[in-house]
């Protein structure tokens, strides 16, 4: 198997393209709170360049695929700049729970070590979403807490203050990013230990 960098650029870069292609289809489905919030499975094969191919290789897919984003995504260019914001944060938290490893896939050869680096993509992806999502939804765009705050009222939801609505709106983006992090993670790991296996390069414990 060829290892140069060039070529798990190359590769990253290609699947890169295949996660904007994968955003163009109607693959999303919504959270059921809060449903301009959509998972997707765009982002997976982002996530699989950054396993199999390394930490740069991944951060690289990262960067073309919001690149391809500003002309095959909506609302341009705030939409890929969030996508970009949720994917890149994932992936810095699983660099940071594996270590800093060049090949994060090794860190799932333990239970331990890929339960740290799922819960730290997890927080990181939270605070950055969190944030991001309190600028854009409360500070710049506030119809979307309009459009928040009717869904969760026809859930049930009672809210004495303007306050409070923020509140459980931001736990609820709260809870979508860390359920899209599992989709997007455990997914990758899947599709990568499936083909490496196959590969028969599955990495060793270090």
């Amino acid at each position: 198997m060829v290892r140069s960098r060039t070529f798990k650029i190359s590769c990253s870069a290609a699947f890169a393209c295949l996660a904007a292609i994968l955003a163009i289809l109607p693959l999303s489905f919504p959270f059921p709170p809060i449903t301009f919030l959509k998972f997707d499975v765009a982002e997976i094969p982002v996530v699989v360049a950054f396993l199999m191919f390394g930490t740069w290789p991944g951060m690289v897919s990262a960067v073309v695929y919001w690149f391809l984003l500003n002309f095959v995504g909506s609302w341009v260019p705030i939409g890929p700049a969030l996508k970009f914001a949720a994917v890149i944060s994932t992936l810095i938290g699983l660099w940071l729970g594996s270590g800093f490893k060049n090949a994060p896939i090794k860190g799932f050869n333990s239970l331990t070590r890929g339960l740290l680096m799922v819960t730290s993509g997890a927080i990181v992806r939270v605070l950055v979403m969190t944030l991001l999502n309190y600028v854009i939804i409360f500070l710049l765009f506030p119809f979307f807490s309009d459009i928040a705050s009717k869904t969760l009222t026809s859930l049930g939801f009672k809210f004495r203050s303007s306050f409070e609505a923020m509140l459980w709106i931001l736990v609820f983006i709260a809870i979508f990013n860390v359920l899209h992090t599992l989709l997007s993670v455990l997914l990758s790991l899947f599709i990568v230990r499936a083909v490496l296996k196959h590969l028969k390069f599955i990495p060793q414990p270090t």
